[in-house]
């Protein structure tokens, strides 16, 4: 019985691994042909090595191409990848913009990370009413689950902002 299960997660692990590469392939394909979700999700994967092997540089030229066609997760990753000074000084530069965009486009996210800036006054000017705006910006984002939602209205209480 042992031998079965130890042969089971095997081979289970084994077919994980080739699911995903086919995964990755098919969205290589669509981000090649210049589909910005897909060049997002591409960059995404390299970032974490998730059916391709893990790649900061070729992740933060998917995204950079996702992000310039106003794909929110890429926009995003691109203020992450800034942050870190991954993507050199342009990017460090550069990083605010991007997480803005992001928030911008509905991305719950970046909505949360920047109200939390605003609010505790990191990398951006301290600002509660700003701070506010992208708290309830989440609260009534659809794109947004339940979970960031209430996070979002945690947030409020505990910051005493409203």
């Amino acid at each position: 019985m042992k031998k079965f299960i130890i042969l089971f997660l095997i081979i289970s692990v084994s077919f994980g691994l080739i699911m995903a590469e086919q995964d990755f392939d098919k969205l290589l394909k669509k981000a090649k042909k210049g589909d910005a979700e897909a060049q997002g999700e591409v960059g995404y994967m390299y970032l974490n090595g998730e059916g391709v092997e893990k790649n900061i540089i070729k992740a933060h030229k998917w995204f950079k191409k996702s992000a310039n066609k106003g794909y929110p997760k890429a926009q995003f990753y691109m203020w992450a990848l800034g942050k870190t000074g991954i993507s050199g000084e342009e990017g460090k530069e550069k990083a605010n913009e991007w997480l803005i965009k992001s928030a911008e486009n509905d991305f719950p996210k970046a909505q949360l990370t920047l109200a939390s800036f605003y609010s505790e006054g990191r990398y951006f000017e301290k600002n509660k009413s700003k701070a506010k705006m992208w708290l309830d910006k989440l609260i009534n984002n659809e794109k947004a689950s339940e979970k960031m939602k209430k996070t979002a209205k945690m947030y409020k209480v505990s910051n005493d902002i409203d």
